[in-house]
């Protein structure tokens, strides 16, 4: 893990880390052990940590393969991201008296890394898209399979499923205090369904149930700073305006270290 990952995870720093424990490091600790610790870790995150950092990230890079739909666009940034990596690590955190498991992306020139949560199961899945009363796109379905939860450095802006309820209901209250436009009509306040959060900026990339530009539902960005939505009407600019057809390509977009607050 790089230098920088690793400075995140020390006891006492900025991120109000109680306890930590580096499992690739804790060869003696048996499963069952980890287990009680954190019940919904997966086993094969417990498997990866008796491999070595290439085997590990082989193997996290094929199961991303195996779980997303292909798309060119971001079979090309998955490629990137994983040969940039120097280490996949699993780490068990204790903050607010709870213990969590999270999948460290490690960067080989100690640039970045990124941070993801145990992977949803089928059942929540399928309660998010009863209480949000449509279905999101089967792409964004498939990674919340790799985790339910992703971010960059110390922020998780990917929401876990049980945030993504809490963050609509922000939505919901800024665009009824505020109105919001979209193509010269009013925006219907339902019709966003926010999965990233720009945190400090009260913005969020959105599900927008009004736009479907290549047969699913695309995503824009609801600026909390401009009270603004992305402008979709010049396909050109959609990357320039963080309009995406699919979650896939705004994930690529993510990858790859662009600035994502506007």
């Amino acid at each position: 893990m790089n230098p920088l990952a690793r400075k995140y995870y020390e006891i006492g720093g900025e991120s109000d880390i109680q306890e930590v424990l580096f499992l690739c490091e804790e060869k003696n600790l048996e499963w069952k052990q980890i287990l009680e610790i954190v019940p919904d870790m997966p086993r094969g995150w417990f498997e990866l940590t008796r491999v070595n950092p290439n085997e590990r990230i082989e193997f996290v890079s094929d199961l991303w393969s195996y779980r997303l739909p292909f798309h060119p666009i971001a079979q090309r940034a998955f490629s990137q991201f994983f040969a940039s990596l120097d280490d996949i690590a699993i780490v068990i955190v204790k903050i607010d008296f709870e213990y969590v498991a999270e999948m460290v992306y490690s960067f080989s020139d100690n640039r970045s890394f990124f941070r993801g949560y145990p992977p949803s199961v089928e059942e929540d899945v399928h309660l998010l898209n009863h209480e949000l009363e449509v279905r999101v796109p089967y792409d964004y379905q498939s990674f919340l399979r790799l985790h339910n939860g992703f971010g960059k450095l110390s922020e998780i802006e990917i929401l876990p499923m049980k945030e993504v309820l809490a963050a609509r209901e922000i939505v919901k209250k800024m665009i009824s205090e505020h109105g919001l436009e979209w193509k010269n009509h009013g925006v219907d306040p339902l019709s966003l369904i926010p999965f990233f959060e720009d945190f400090g900026l009260n913005s969020f990339q959105c599900f927008f149930t009004d736009w479907y530009p290549d047969n699913d539902m695309g995503n824009v960005f609801l600026s909390g700073i401009h009270n603004t939505l992305s402008d979709t009407s010049d396909r050109s600019r959609w990357n320039e305006q963080l309009a995406f057809p699919s979650f896939l390509e705004w994930l690529a977009f993510y990858l790859e270290g662009q600035n994502v607050s506007k």
